[in-house]
């Protein structure tokens, strides 16, 4: 009696432990929060419930929109379009996040069609289990993702997709991981690059701007001002300039207001800009 206790005791754990795993592995109305291969999940992705190593995907995982090649527009609602490829298999399945490198969310994720897609935490959009199954051999999902403010810079869509085998376990299943890049686009063509804007010193002085930088080489030097809408506000033409360090006094045009403000300089080839925020 004894012995055939012991034994319904061990069938009934080892059922309940399959029945755990599955359970933990199995997620077809969505995957939990912290799997978009993303830094703020310390780059977990769909291996963190399927067996398996994440594969760097080319062509079999992408993430694409209708963002401009210039950049997106702070505001402005865009579509992003994640897709999934695995010839023979129909159950897949999506995690993604926009965030820049430090693991902060930028933007806001619109769900455009809640029988397909849901959000899971604040950050992350996955599938509903309507939205498992599809074509043989391929799926897409589409939401819309709202820019974030300006100066926010370059944000990183990371994802994580998975081409399930559809025996509703952990093993068999294929997981991809990717990521896709935007920039944000500068008002009027002003391209406001890390290592220029640290190359050109501005000094506010109400009035008047003072502006340093080392030129590459001699030619004339065109200072313009730009307000954030993209708007020429102020310029003025300084006639030969030296290679070598080069000091300018910039006349502001009265009747601005206080606010944040984009300096371009340009002296031959070489274009230098800064945004920062002046006082008149």
């Amino acid at each position: 009696m004894k012995k055939k206790l012991i034994i319904a005791i061990t069938a009934v754990v080892s059922i309940s432990l399959l029945l755990t795993v599955k359970i933990s592995h199995s997620y077809p109305t969505g995957a939990p929060a912290g799997v978009a291969n993303d830094p703020s999940g310390g780059s977990a992705n769909c291996t963190s419930c399927h067996n398996g190593t994440a594969i760097a995907a080319t062509t079999q995982a992408t993430i694409t929109s209708n963002i401009p090649a210039a950049g997106y527009t702070p505001g402005t609602t865009y579509t992003i379009t994640a897709t999934v490829n695995y010839t023979g298999r129909s159950t897949f399945g999506f995690e993604i996040s926009p965030q820049n490198s430090a693991g902060t969310k930028l933007g806001t994720l619109v769900v455009t069609s809640s029988a397909t897609t849901k959000m899971v935490g604040n950050k992350y959009i996955t599938q509903q289990q309507a939205g498992t199954t599809g074509t043989s051999g391929t799926h897409t999902w589409t939401f819309n993702w709202v820019a974030p403010a300006l100066g926010s810079g370059s944000v990183t869509f990371w994802g994580s997709f998975l081409a399930a085998n559809g025996n509703g376990g952990s093993s068999g299943d294929v997981t991809y991981k990717t990521s896709y890049t935007v920039a944000e686009a500068v008002a009027s063509g002003v391209n406001e690059l890390q290592a220029n804007t640290n190359a050109l010193t501005v000094i506010n002085l109400k009035n008047a701007l003072q502006i340093s930088y080392s030129a590459q080489s001699a030619a004339s030097a065109n200072v313009e001002l730009y307000n954030l809408n993209g708007t020429l506000v102020s310029s003025s033409i300084f006639e030969q300039q030296n290679a070598g360090n080069v000091a300018l006094n910039f006349d502001v045009k009265d009747g601005l207001n206080t606010g944040i403000y984009i300096v371009k300089v340009q002296q031959g080839t070489q274009v230098l800009t800064k945004k920062l925020a002046l006082v008149f």
